[in-house]
């Protein structure tokens, strides 16, 4: 098995700065409306989950190979498990493509950042 990781960090006050300047343009362009919903029920801490599910999709893009890997973030859905921790949700077609046998997410946001690391395990070619 082959392991591959990406971790990527985002400043939350450019997040709110991006959302309240071009509002539901520019979330529809990189989040799924599950994602959108998620978010916004979360009121005072909404700006924090955008920013860890972005920083969350980057982190994934990086692990598949960066730009290479054709990726975009909406192929990438950041959910929430019922015991509330994370997931992320790629594409079928994406996953047999990169011949990918699991994926692993962690999120983190406090204050000023958000984080977050993802871990592709491939399977052996």
């Amino acid at each position: 098995m082959q392991v591959e990781l990406g971790i990527d960090i985002v400043n939350v006050k450019r997040m709110k700065q991006l959302i309240q300047k071009q509002g539901d343009t520019f979330l529809l362009r990189l989040f799924s409306d599950e994602e959108i919903a998620y978010c916004r029920e979360r009121r005072r801490h909404a700006y924090e989950s955008f920013a860890a599910r972005f920083a969350a999709k980057e982190a994934c893009i990086k692990a598949f190979g960066g730009t290479q890997a054709s990726l975009t973030y909406k192929d990438i859905v950041v959910r929430n498990n019922a015991d509330g921790r994370p997931s992320l949700s790629v594409a079928a077609d994406i996953l047999r493509r990169f011949n990918v046998e699991g994926i692993s997410v962690s999120l983190s946001h406090e204050k000023e950042f958000a984080v977050a690391s993802v871990c592709v395990m491939r399977k052996d070619a």
